[in-house]
């Protein structure tokens, strides 16, 4: 199990596309929102939203807003070398 607290500036990428072979993540919006994209598909989510991310879902995170998100990040079970990057970025990242 991995948890931590993770804020994304305003108007910033959080990362590449990536999904996890064996790990589950999960976020919870403490503050601000957020747009995920799960599978290619957009969701925003706010200040009290959990998303549920079941291995191998491919997300891409990336905050659009004027406030940064504050995100308590879990993941279990933890393998550190769990990530893989997928080369895939919303048209508008391109």
């Amino acid at each position: 199990l991995e948890m931590n607290i993770r804020i994304v500036s305003l108007k910033i990428r959080f990362s590449d596309g990536e999904f996890h072979q064996n790990t589950e993540e999960d976020f919870y919006t403490l503050e601000g929102k957020v747009d995920i994209y799960v599978d290619g598909e957009k969701i925003v989510i706010s200040e009290g939203d959990i998303i549920q991310l079941p291995p191998p879902t491919k997300h891409y995170i990336k905050n659009n807003y004027d406030k940064p998100w504050k995100a308590l990040f879990v993941k279990a079970p933890f393998h550190e070398k769990d990530k893989v990057n997928v080369d895939w970025l919303p048209e508008e990242d391109k």
